[in-house]
């Protein structure tokens, strides 16, 4: 039993040893390695763009678990950065196409790019258009304006009468046009403004029209005509300035006459004339039209289709050219001889 119990001293006694051991090691290995260093962060996801104005625009993205910085990325130039998942993108062109990804770091590196978001800012706010009244009628007025700038991307002019909206006309190149119809006589004024894609600009200094009532020409007919002209009139009218004179809806002239020549007519073609009478402040009437008929093309004129029918005659009228001949001789004759020398008188009976 001593035995026994001597040897099971000595077994545990060496696997107290052998644990001692292995602690000690096992502490000694723990505090000699180097800390654990984290991984480089994974792409952000969700980016999405918002907030976007004529040079700056806005960013978010998803956070990144052991992110502690992101980067924005702007057509692959770095751009700006941050520490939070969004950044304001600064320095843009307006209306201007953009591409953009972002970028997650930490100690252990960098991730590689998120999934882009394209976006397009706004053009800048349009200028103020400067409109001028070109005719006024009686039933409202036409009014022009120079486009704007193209660099302001100018889609539409809105145009408001008497403080209402009442139209919005698409832009083109050079002069721009509106025409006001239906208006009541009276007063009106009439404002225009620029739109695009970023808004509505400021609305021009209002203009100030009259619109009057204007009684259109009466009495319009054709007073002659030829192959290649033709001449219109019409009736005398009171308080009327000038009138204007239209050919197909084109203007051709203005007088302040009660007619008018139009010239350069082909032959035997049928015209649309209108003629408009315009007060001294501009008003226009309506426009009285007529439809005319130019004559046809005279025959060719020769020198033989002249002289054979004047000749034809000579026959005729031969005789009677000698006898008057012949009259008028002999009453100079005897005028003649009416006085002798010394001055007396020889035909008394004459």
């Amino acid at each position: 039993m001593a035995r026994v119990s001597g040897c099971l001293r000595w077994v545990f006694g060496l696997l107290f040893t052998i644990t001692i051991l292995i602690v000690r090691t096992t502490g000694v290995l723990a505090q000699d390695l180097p800390p654990e260093q984290p991984l480089p962060p994974s792409a952000p996801s969700e980016i999405t763009a918002a907030g976007i104005e004529e040079t700056r625009a806005s960013v978010a993205w998803s956070p990144v678990p052991g992110a502690t910085h992101y980067t924005v990325w702007v057509d692959g130039q770095r751009w700006t950065g941050s520490s939070y998942t969004g950044a304001e993108i600064k320095g843009l062109q307006p209306y201007t196409e953009y591409t953009v990804y972002v970028t997650a770091s930490n100690d252990s590196g960098e991730s590689g790019p998120s999934p882009s978001v394209t976006f397009k800012t706004l053009p800048p706010v349009p200028g103020t258009p400067i409109p001028s009244i070109k005719a006024v009628d009686s039933a409202g007025a036409t009014i022009e304006w120079p486009a704007l700038p193209p660099s302001q991307y100018v889609k539409q002019y809105r145009i408001y009468v008497d403080g209402q909206f009442v139209a919005d006309i698409d832009a083109k190149e050079g002069i721009q046009v509106a025409q006001l119809t239906n208006l009541e006589t009276g007063d009106h004024y009439v404002t225009v403004a620029g739109v695009n894609e970023n808004r509505e600009g400021p609305m021009s200094q209002p203009l100030h029209f009259v619109v009057r009532a204007v009684p259109e020409p009466t009495g319009v007919t054709v007073a002659n005509r030829g192959n290649d002209w033709v001449i219109v009139s019409w009736d005398k009218q009171v308080d009327i300035f000038k009138y204007r004179v239209f050919l197909d809806g084109e203007l051709v002239g203005e007088t302040r006459e009660q007619s008018y020549l139009i010239k350069g007519l082909e032959p035997d073609t049928e015209y649309q004339i209108g003629v408009v009478s315009v007060s001294e402040d501009g008003n226009e009437s309506l426009s009285a039209e007529l439809t005319v008929k130019t004559s046809s093309t005279p025959p060719d004129v020769s020198l033989s289709g002249i002289i054979d029918p004047v000749y034809g005659y000579v026959p005729d009228v031969l005789p009677g050219m000698l006898v008057v001949f012949a009259i008028g001789g002999a009453i100079k004759i005897a005028r003649t001889g009416k006085y002798a020398l010394g001055g007396r008188q020889l035909l008394r009976w004459l």
